[in-house]
């Protein structure tokens, strides 16, 4: 299941993904109210409730608008995780989930972001690379028939380029300081 959570919020017209969110509000899901905000300042966190302030700087471009599906993805891959461990196609997704977290954060980086934003924004970077790191490893090694070989190695050249654009913005930081 929630793979379709994943394709609809990564992959689908915007058309499809208001339709699916329509779809999520009338099953009236108990873990996410998709007529909050959600905060930018983790993407994949659980949108505020009545108890908890929303951020100032909040989600609300098309860009962002698939931010709730992606925390649904993720949690039902995390599930599918309980019942079983070892399946490379959920790493696999799971890995997917990351990597579209990380490339929204990267595509929210401009020129003209200033230093103390992306030093906010870097925990979140190195988190979710090295969440894909981790299942993009596990997925390949419980892909014995090398069904998701081409697609796992698509996506280790991602991780790749991703973990040496941020290392890069590492060192710089140091050198500056």
């Amino acid at each position: 299941m929630g793979w379709v959570y994943y394709r609809i919020a990564t992959t689908h017209s915007s058309y499809q993904r208001e339709e699916f969110v329509q779809r999520i509000k009338k099953s009236k899901l108990p873990f996410l109210n998709l007529d909050d905000e959600v905060s930018i300042n983790d993407p994949l966190k659980k949108p505020a409730n009545d108890s908890q302030p929303v951020s100032n700087n909040t989600a609300k471009n098309s860009a962002n608008d698939s931010q709730p599906l992606l925390y649904v993805a993720r949690f039902q891959a995390e599930q599918g995780l309980i019942f079983a461990p070892n399946k490379a196609i959920i790493h696999y997704h799971l890995t997917r989930i990351h990597m579209t977290t990380l490339e929204r954060l990267w595509q929210g980086i401009s020129d003209k972001t200033d230093e103390n934003e992306i030093s906010r924004l870097s925990p979140y970077i190195s988190m979710h690379l090295r969440k894909a790191d981790h299942h993009w490893s596990l997925a390949y090694e419980f892909d014995v028939t090398k069904r998701l070989h081409e697609n796992l190695s698509w996506l280790r050249h991602r991780i790749d380029s991703y973990s040496t654009w941020h290392q890069r913005q590492v060192r710089q930081f140091r050198k500056n300081k």
